[in-house]
């Protein structure tokens, strides 16, 4: 195909903040998974897809459950929140991360 941008696993973006390689961002109406260390408005690449162990708040989350991305940066079963894709496995209460297939 001649009109193939890339395979769709990669964007880049210059997020308006720094971040650490593995921090959850927004872009547009979706969630990315930085690649590396990027400072402030540097152009960076992020995963919109995959699976990833994400920082979460204190609530136990079910695998299979739709998840969020609260306004502190953590993930949460909290409708109203930016959706950002599903608990790929239980997350007990109080457990600090959750595996989530993000953008789903």
């Amino acid at each position: 195909m001649q009109n193939k941008i890339n395979d769709g696993k990669r964007i880049k973006y210059a997020c308006p903040d720094a971040v650490k390689g593995g921090d959850i961002v927004v872009i547009g109406e979706m969630v990315g998974v930085a690649s590396a260390d990027y400072a402030a408005n540097e152009l960076g690449v992020y995963h919109p897809e995959g699976v990833f162990e994400l920082a979460k708040d204190a609530a136990a989350i079910a695998v299979g459950k739709r998840v969020y991305l609260g306004v502190d940066g953590k993930i949460t079963a909290e409708v109203g929140d930016l959706p950002a894709g599903i608990a790929w496995m239980d997350a007990a209460a109080g457990a600090t991360t959750v595996e989530v297939k993000i953008n789903v």
